[in-house]
């Protein structure tokens, strides 16, 4: 079945409680999923990695997403074996598009409240009316980075606990986070970036930030 055309739909944020992303995100893929009307698969047939699409035939759900990305994860000290690993962009958030508004503009409440009344889920940005993404901002949170077959980047500033640096790549660009972690092993980061109005931890390679200007 094809998405009707005359229908508006946005990407919202969904912020979930933590560590629910999954469960929310398979919620909501299950209900959406009773009736086999309603799923799209790609071309290929096969469905894409905590990315689901629908025709909107229940709640007015097109697609469910989390972000994630490919990283590798090193294991034991002094060794060079690793293994990729999903890595969650956005801790605590999960994306929908959906219809929230009727051809007049006017909120359309059973869908919101069934998404606000799912297990998991603390609301979404906006609250009582929420604030749609723009096709920009939702295409650029929604990208996969994949760094599987990278090689782990060596600092080249020593950072230190509390420090302000910039991101210059990856779906953080231009963010300013402050450093709470450090992982020379790994070659990672571990920052507090402020998104959506609150602090969310993020971690990000060595060769990802530069110290802030003073």
């Amino acid at each position: 079945m094809e998405e009707k055309t005359d229908i508006k739909t946005n990407w919202y944020v969904v912020q979930v409680m933590s560590g629910q992303e999954n469960k929310v995100f398979n919620y909501l893929d299950f209900i959406c999923s009773g009736d086999p009307a309603n799923v799209v698969l790609p071309p290929d047939g096969i469905k894409k990695k905590f990315h689901s699409i629908f025709c909107g035939l229940v709640h007015g759900i097109y697609e469910i997403n989390i972000p994630f990305e490919y990283v590798n994860e090193y294991k034991g000290s002094g060794t060079k074996s690793k293994k990729a690993k999903e890595r969650k962009l956005y801790p605590g958030y999960v994306l929908i598009r959906m219809q929230l508004q009727d051809e007049n503009g006017k909120l359309i409440q059973q869908n919101l409240s069934f998404v606000k009344e799912t297990k998991g889920v603390i609301g979404l940005i906006g609250d009582k009316m929420p604030v749609p993404l723009s096709p920009e901002e939702a295409e650029g949170m929604m990208k996969v980075r994949n760094e599987a077959d990278e090689e782990l980047v060596k600092p080249k500033v020593v950072y230190s606990i509390g420090e302000t640096v910039t991101i210059i790549k990856g779906a953080f660009e231009n963010s300013e986070g402050v450093v709470e972690g450090i992982d020379e092993e790994r070659g990672k980061l571990k920052l507090s970036v402020r998104m959506f109005g609150r602090l969310t931890p993020v971690e990000v390679d060595f060769g990802q930030v530069e110290r802030s200007q003073e």
